[in-house]
């Protein structure tokens, strides 16, 4: 369960990383160069991705009177529309942009902000850490800041820590937060129009060199000097109270990848075959141990049943090990066929091009 100051120091990182303010800005635009187009308010809501109709759709309808809602209602459908036309032709719109300037600057725009962004990326972020047993503050931090920023399910998938290799489920957490971090660090610095964005994961690797898992001021946050005073202060009353859930209601966002659209859930491993065939296998097994059997003129104990039911388990197991165990041969023959004839093509080319 994350306490309410851990929340609050998540979302007061992200708003520096976004506007370079702690409590944000709701009225700051900007175009971005990568094709997602508007960017606006103390999360940056874009128009590619659809935040940003969610947050004008959210001021029109919960406001209707509200600074600007009739002209931003009716640049809804455009907003709704996220093809590469539609966004290029809106980032260029000055009245749709001043509109959502004048607008950052009332109290109706900041509380749908808030309501908005904590339902798109707070959420979904406690939902995944808690999922894990998760429960330091910097996890929290990470997975949100991921989830606003994008592509968290893409680094997610790229994790191979496991517990088993953990004594305990805070040892795991720190070692797969460390993998995280890094993972997506060498991500976005691989990626020219995202390398600039690397001072967010620069920031965290240096919390985690610090040993800094509860997020403890004073910190430097992309050039802002973020002390208790800032954190340790009374919430907008326009911000939500985030519901934390405090049991795991989905499996961690770490073990397997769910192929639904869902963000992070995700689905836990299946039961082995032999596992399968000895849990189908128990009542059969269990009734044998109450009941004895007779065949012909003959009765069969109740050890003898057992004893067959045992013989009979055993050669299903070793059967469905066996056939597991060919299936893998012939998967890795299947693949080694496959690697020397792409070998012996890529030989060829390379000959070709040479001669």
């Amino acid at each position: 369960m994350f306490t309410k100051r851990a929340l609050r120091t998540a979302r007061l990182i992200v708003h520096i990383f976004e506007t370079s303010k702690p409590e944000g800005s709701p009225s700051t635009i900007a175009i971005l160069d990568d094709g997602a187009g508007i960017s606006y308010g103390i999360n940056q809501a874009t128009h590619r991705s659809g935040s940003l109709f969610q947050v004008v759709d959210a001021y029109v309808t919960d406001h209707p009177d509200a600074l600007n809602a009739e002209t931003l209602r009716s640049y809804l459908p455009q907003l709704e529309d996220k093809s590469p036309g539609s966004v290029a032709r809106l980032s260029k719109d000055e009245k749709l942009k001043n509109a959502l300037k004048q607008a950052g600057a009332t109290p109706e725009m900041r509380s749908v902000q808030e309501d908005v962004f904590n339902r798109l990326y707070m959420q979904p972020a406690i939902k995944a850490a808690t999922g894990s047993n998760f429960t330091l503050p910097l996890s929290l931090a990470v997975i949100y800041d991921s989830m606003n920023h994008g592509s968290f399910a893409k680094i997610r998938d790229r994790v191979k820590v496991g517990r088993a290799a953990s004594d305990t489920d805070v040892d795991f957490e720190k070692k797969w937060i460390l993998s995280y971090v890094t993972e997506r660090d060498r991500w976005l610095n691989s990626v020219s129009r995202l390398k600039k964005t690397a001072y967010r994961t620069e920031f965290f690797l240096a919390q985690i060199r610090r040993g800094n898992w509860q997020l403890d001021p004073p910190m430097n946050v992309h050039g802002f000097n973020l002390t208790a005073n800032s954190i340790d202060v009374d919430e907008p009353e326009s911000a939500p109270t985030p519901v934390v859930q405090t049991s795991a209601p989905a499996p961690p966002p770490v073990e397997t990848v769910n192929p639904t659209p869902a963000p992070v859930e995700l689905k836990p491993q299946g039961a082995s075959l032999t596992t399968k065939i000895a849990a189908a296998a128990a009542p059969a097994m269990t009734a044998a141990t109450a009941l004895g059997i007779k065949v012909g003129n003959v009765e069969l104990t109740q050890a003898t049943v057992i004893g067959i039911c045992a013989v009979v388990l055993i050669s299903i197991v070793v059967g469905a090990y066996l056939y597991n165990e060919g299936q893998k041969r012939a998967q890795e023959r299947l693949k080694l066929s496959m690697e020397n004839l792409a070998n012996k093509d890529r030989h060829n080319v390379v000959a070709g091009g040479l001669s």
